[in-house]
Order: C-alpha cells, then structure tokens, then sequence
C-alpha cells in the first residue's frame, strides 16, 4: 500500500464522515474540537490548491431526506474549494472493485467482515449495506489512484480501506504532528 506523506497529498478523497465533521465546524456555536480539527486540515489542503473528490455515494447517504437546493453546490460553498470533483460510481469502478476486493466481496465474505467489525447481529443486513457502501467509496478512491481517503469513521471505512490495501487516514488531530499554525505529518496512533 502506498503511503505517501501529508505534505506530498496532491488528491484528497473525502468520506462522508469527513464532509458531516467539516459542515458542523462551520455552524454557529459550533463546540466539537474534532470537527474543527477536521475544518483546520481541510482549509490547509485547499490552501495548497490541491484536488478533492467526493464519490455521489456520499452525496445520497448525506441527503437522503433532503429536498432543498443542490447538494453538491452546498458542499462546494462550504469547503470553498475550486477543485473539488464529484465522481460517480460506474461500471469501470465497479469492475476495479470486483477484481481488486474479492477476498471481502459475497455472502460468507460480508458476514465475516460484519462479525470481525463487532456488528450486532440483529443489525446484519444493514451492516451488510454500510460494508458495501464504503468499499464503494473506497473503490472509487481507490480506482482513480487517490493519495488517501480522509475519514472520521474508525468502525467501517478506515479498518476496511486497511483491508483492501487503500490508504486512509484516520483524521484526529492525535494524528498528525501540527502545531498552532502548520500540519506536518500523519503519523497514525494505535486509537
């Protein structure tokens, strides 16, 4: 797996997760220290005019009761980011994920990964859907050669992203060397 440094990021898959923690930061009143770390190292990759991508898998889980305006415009103005693409899931991803993750794909497969993830047994089909929804997400990062996916979700996308080989980083500010001003490096904690 390629591992390249923070400081080397040139393109930056955002998890749902991620999206969720960088919108909280910029509310009112907002008092979560991890959705402003989130905030901070959002702003310092856009400042380096670096390329963002967001899979419209994100996009339908983030929304799905919403009517109101375009979602994908909303982000945008949130991150205030020129260079942000929204990539699709299609056949050629859904191909790169059937070749590359088959050791985690099918029935027997998914029900171990739901018992190795500590799901409830009771939630097995849902935990079965989420699962497949990250590895999606995942394969789409993963399939346009991204540098890392950025997640706050430690129960499925991060451990699966470790599984299937695909570099991501758990963002926590315990996570990575800054300080008040600059961040360095991500140097992933044992959480």
């Amino acid at each position: 797996m390629r591992k390249p440094n923070y400081l080397d990021w040139k393109e930056v898959f955002l998890d749902t997760s991620i999206i969720f923690a960088y919108q909280q930061a910029t509310r009112s009143g907002n008092t979560d220290l991890r959705c402003e770390f989130v905030k901070r190292l959002i702003d310092d990759l856009v400042s380096r005019d670096i390329q963002l991508f967001m899979s419209a898998i994100s996009i339908s889980e983030m929304y799905n009761k919403s009517d109101s305006t375009p979602k994908t415009k909303k982000i945008i103005d949130h991150i205030n980011s020129k260079n942000m693409t929204f990539m699709s899931f299609d056949t050629n991803i859904g191909e790169h994920m059937t070749c590359q993750y088959h050791k985690v794909l099918g029935k027997d497969k998914l029900n171990s990964l739901v018992e190795e993830i500590s799901w409830p047994n009771s939630d097995l089909i849902l935990a079965k859907e989420w699962i497949t929804k990250d590895l999606m997400i995942i394969a789409t990062a993963d399939y346009i050669k991204s540098d890392v996916i950025l997640t706050l979700d430690k129960k499925t996308m991060h451990p699966l992203a470790k599984k299937v080989e695909v570099f991501s980083a758990y963002t926590i500010k315990e996570n990575f060397n800054h300080n008040k001003t600059y961040i360095f490096e991500y140097q992933e904690k044992e959480n």
